[in-house]
């Protein structure tokens, strides 16, 4: 088996998943190996929170805003 078959990321890798999730494009698959990813490298999991943090933000910014 395959360091990537094991779920194995390196953080280039990660990260543009952690991009193509927030577009809702990530399958089942990379989305474990990114779960798995996140277990041994808080970069990459904190990099994935912050996105998430200023998607939620932006979103709620936005909801304010009157056209």
């Amino acid at each position: 088996m395959t360091e990537d078959e094991l779920g194995d990321l390196d953080c280039h890798v990660a990260s543009r998943l952690i991009s193509d999730a927030l577009d809702g494009a990530v399958g089942a698959g990379d989305q474990e190996r990114m779960r798995r990813h996140f277990v041994i490298c808080e970069t990459c999991r904190n990099v994935s929170d912050q996105m998430n943090f200023l998607r939620r933000a932006v979103r709620q910014m936005d909801g304010q805003t009157t056209h």
